[in-house]
């Protein structure tokens, strides 16, 4: 896994079986070249890891201390860190308040990136998410119009699978469009890049309908 923190990145990894952890290291990048601190290996035959610090992993006879604190089945990076390691706390930083665990049965439905979308900055994240798959999408516009049996009328055939009631058939590419409730829905549309009409920028808008 490489992550980003305080301006410097890591390279944090393990493998584990289920009963121990068989492997764990950790690359650090603080001047752009690559600084391995600490890496560590079980080893079958004698029953114990064997650990491998750089120099520029500190803390001298202390390694020796979070080393031998730390249990099988448990990871060296939090073991030293909970005996006041200093150096590795910007990587359980990004763990404790960056990482997002994000369970797909609940949460990954169109109303919550719709209500990302809500917010300018969230909306930035949503669109350069979107364009590092290279969809070439310029903005988001969101709609939130009154419900009522005539759009529903109207959208019967532009539906998504999410929200389509039986017999509705999508025919709409580039916009999505969901009924959040009974009494008020929301219209997402995209507008795509267009190769032939340029802004002032160099980056061509257009919409897709």
């Amino acid at each position: 896994m490489a992550i980003i923190e305080a301006g410097v990145r890591y390279q944090y990894g393990f493998r584990c079986n289920r009963q121990r952890f068989t492997e764990e290291w950790l690359f650090a990048y603080p001047e752009g070249r690559a600084q391995k601190w600490f890496q560590r290996a079980y080893d079958p035959e004698t029953g114990k890891d064997e650990y491998r610090f750089s120099t520029t992993f500190l803390g001298g006879r202390k390694r020796q201390d979070w080393r031998a604190q730390t249990r099988g089945n448990a990871l060296f990076l939090s073991s030293a860190i909970q005996f006041n390691n200093e150096q590795l706390k910007p990587v359980l930083t990004w763990f404790q308040q960056r990482l997002c665990v994000i369970q797909a049965h609940r949460f990954m439905t169109p109303g919550l990136t719709m209500s990302r979308c809500r917010d300018e900055d969230r909306k930035r994240q949503v669109l350069e998410f979107m364009n590092s798959a290279d969809l070439s999408i310029a903005d988001i516009r969101i709609d939130t119009r009154a419900f009522s049996p005539e759009v529903l009328k109207i959208l019967g055939s532009h539906c998504i699978p999410a929200a389509r009631p039986a017999g509705c058939k999508p025919a709409v590419s580039g916009s999505m469009t969901r009924v959040e409730s009974r009494r008020a829905m929301t219209l997402v549309r995209c507008a795509r890049r267009s190769a032939t009409h340029r802004g002032p920028t160099g980056s061509g808008r257009g919409t897709a309908r």
